[in-house]
């Protein structure tokens, strides 16, 4: 089984990483929610602020400038990972969402070829 909190944890780690301290705090509320009630996480990430296109959590792409491309790609790995595993367990409790269906695909077809990082 999958390790939510662990997840959300590497998620508010990166996203403070890199300065992005709004997400961050988002990450840390919705971890609270879900170690108060796993049954309210679920419906609280089922949104496009997670999963839909530009300026959500799935479309997100962690860069800053003084740090090397290698350690930027890990990062993103190190993210989309996160994605894939909250947006399988998510679909997994039954909370059918066709834009979180899409991009775990799509960072699982990335992964595959080597990327993670497109």
């Amino acid at each position: 089984m999958v390790d939510i909190i662990c997840e959300l944890e590497v998620m508010e780690q990166l996203l403070r990483k890199y300065n992005d301290p709004l997400r961050a705090d988002i990450v840390v509320r919705l971890r609270d929610v879900f170690r108060q009630d796993e049954s309210a996480f679920w419906p609280a990430i089922n949104n496009l602020g997670w999963w839909g296109g530009s300026g959500s959590m799935a479309d997100l792409y962690l860069f800053r400038s003084d740090l090397p491309s290698q350690e930027v790609d890990e990062d993103n790995r190190r993210y989309r990972r996160a994605l894939i595993a909250i947006g399988e367990a998510m679909l997994e409790a039954g909370y059918e969402n066709n834009r979180a269906r899409w991009w775990v695909g799509i960072f699982r077809i990335w992964e595959r070829e080597g990327g993670l990082t497109s």
